[in-house]
């Protein structure tokens, strides 16, 4: 029985970005307000139209959350979205961790979310 309820732990406990997508699904709904107060200011924004715009959380380091993913290979990230000379890769060539996470705002409320990335894990 003691072996279960540790095994149940460790797997609560481990992080990946399935736990991270059930985290963001919680935002669903929240206040643009709610949102920045948590998160700060986005990295981005970008209007789609009248009352209704994206907004972008990049998070670039060179440790993982969980220790396990794998980093992407060198400083170059290819994602049409970004630039990547200009936010600062860590000097551990081959060593950089990467979450990009996007918020749809439509009329001051959180209506989805998307994310990529190596390092887009939770608990």
């Amino acid at each position: 029985m003691r072996m279960l309820i540790l095994c149940m732990f460790l797997l609560m406990g481990c992080a990946n970005s399935q736990n991270y997508e059930n985290q963001l699904q919680n935002w669903v709904g929240v206040s643009q307000e709610t949102l920045y107060e948590s998160w700060g200011m986005p990295n981005n924004e970008f209007y789609i139209a009248p009352g209704e715009k994206q907004v972008t959380y990049i998070k670039i380091d060179n440790s993982a959350i969980d220790d396990e993913t794998d980093p992407y290979q060198g400083y170059e990230v290819q994602y049409s979205a970004i630039e990547t000379p200009d936010y600062g890769f860590p000097d551990d060539q081959n060593q950089t961790y990467y979450c990009k996470t996007s918020f749809t705002i439509v009329n001051g409320e959180v209506t989805d979310y998307t994310f990529n990335g190596d390092d887009c894990v939770a608990n």
